[in-house]
C-alpha cells in the first residue's frame, strides 16, 4: 500500500501527503501505543518496509540495500517533512529490477534446462544474502526457474508413479524426456 501510493504526479503527491498526515496523527494520538518519530521509529519502519518489499531477497542487489540504508535513521524526518524520496527511490529501483528480472526469465526459458548438472540453490531467504551484482542475480533467477521446473516435474512423475502402481486406467502415462 505504502509503495504503490507514491508517484511523481502532483495530484498523487497531494494524496500522499494527506495519507502521511493521517498516518502521523494516528500513530501519535490514536494508536494504542503512541509512537514518537525518532531514529528508533525510523529503524523499525525501515526494517519492516524492507522485509515486506523483498522478504525473499529476490529483487534487490546488495548495493541497492546499502543505498536504501542511508535512509534507515531518516524516515522519521522524512515523515515529518513529507519527503517521499526514500519511497520513490525504492519504487524506482524495484521497477528497474523487475524489468531486468523479466529479461532474465525470458532468456532462461529460451533454452531447456540441463538437469544433469549438479547445482546448489539456497531457497531459505534468511540464509541467503542479496545478490552481489546483476550477473549473480541473473544466475539466481536461472537456478530458481530450474528448481521450479524440476519440482513440478517431480510432482508429476510422483502422480504418474502412483497411478501406475494403483493400476489407474483413467491416467494417461506421459514421457518427460
Amino acid at each position: 500500500l505504502l509503495l504503490s501510493s507514491f508517484t511523481s504526479d502532483n495530484v498523487e503527491n497531494e494524496k500522499n501527503k494527506l495519507i502521511l498526515e493521517l498516518m502521523k496523527s494516528s500513530l501519535k494520538g490514536y494508536h494504542y501505543e503512541p509512537h514518537h518519530f525518532d531514529n528508533n521509529f525510523s529503524e523499525q519502519v525501515f526494517k519492516i518496509y524492507m522485509e515486506k518489499l523483498d522478504y525473499n531477497k529476490r529483487f534487490f542487489l546488495k548495493d541497492d540495500i546499502q543505498k536504501f540504508s542511508e535512509y534507515k535513521y531518516k524516515i522519521d524526518d522524512a515523515v515529518i517533512d513529507e519527503d517521499f524520496n526514500f519511497f520513490q527511490l525504492t519504487k524506482d529501483i524495484y521497477i528497474e529490477r523487475v524489468k531486468e528480472i523479466n529479461k532474465y526469465i525470458e532468456f532462461a526459458l529460451k533454452n531447456p534446462f540441463d538437469f544433469t548438472v549438479d547445482e546448489q540453490l539456497e531457497i531459505d531467504a534468511e540464509k541467503r544474502a542479496y545478490a552481489l551484482d546483476k550477473k549473480s542475480m541473473k544466475e539466481f533467477w536461472r537456478k530458481s526457474l530450474k528448481y521450479s521446473v524440476m519440482t513440478k516435474l517431480a510432482d508429476k512423475l510422483k502422480i504418474q508413479e502412483d497411478a501406475l502402481k494403483d493400476n489407474d486406467s483413467t491416467y494417461t502415462v506421459k514421457s518427460y524426456e
